[in-house]
């Protein structure tokens, strides 16, 4: 799902996030399609179920690779944001 202000910039509203693969083991990649030129502050924030921020990732690229090897198993929540606002937050699940 995404979340748009809708008084955000253009980039933001054609902006399409995909997260894969879910379940992941090492890796988890996240896909920003869409015009990012223009976007350089984007972070993406990985918490774990207790909602505590186990990652920080600056997500500057079409396709990002976030190192989560060192994550236990368990359900985790993605949450990318531009500018201190929430654009996307999607769930997985890292396994072993």
């Amino acid at each position: 799902m995404i979340f748009a202000n809708p008084t955000s910039t253009d980039e933001l509203v054609n902006m399409d996030i995909d997260v894969y693969p879910n379940p992941a083991n090492d890796v988890l990649n996240v896909y920003i399609k869409g015009n990012i030129a223009n976007t350089n502050n984007i972070i993406g924030n990985v918490l774990n179920s207790e909602g505590k921020v186990v990652s920080i990732s600056n997500l500057n690229k079409e396709v990002n690779n976030l190192d989560i090897s060192s994550l236990t198993s368990g359900i985790y929540t993605l949450q990318v944001m531009n500018q201190n606002q929430v654009i996307f937050v999607k769930k997985f699940i890292k396994i072993k």
